[in-house]
């Protein structure tokens, strides 16, 4: 059976864990419903691009503010120095993610021409 958000037998990790979640998930709806508004019927190969660099970075933010949030709300005190260190660091690693879709968007647009 999973816990809730609100168990009281639900240790601090794993109500860290939950509320990083439900942060995470919020940012990331949003950050799709943006890019999705934000061109018309048929995107273009390079408004595709574009929503794709807007939503990954949107998704990097929302994962490091849920990691802040959530440190913040389970041990009542802000991320030290290092700790935000190491989150960027995760962060920036991950960005490299985007490189492998706008490659093959690029591609494709490079065929289409």
């Amino acid at each position: 059976m999973q816990k809730e958000f609100n168990d009281s037998a639900a240790t601090a990790d794993e109500r860290a864990a939950m509320l990083k979640e439900r942060v995470y998930v919020t940012f990331t709806a949003l950050a799709v419903m943006i890019a999705a508004g934000s061109h018309g019927s048929a995107p273009t190969a390079g408004g595709a691009a574009l929503s794709l660099v807007v939503t990954v970075a949107a998704v990097l933010m929302a994962s490091l503010v849920a990691d802040v949030i959530a440190h913040s709300a389970i041990h009542a005190a802000l991320v030290t120095r290092a700790e935000l260190k190491h989150l960027l660091k995760v962060v920036w690693g991950a960005a490299g993610a985007v490189f492998g879709p706008l490659g093959f968007a690029w591609a494709q647009r490079a065929q289409c021409s």
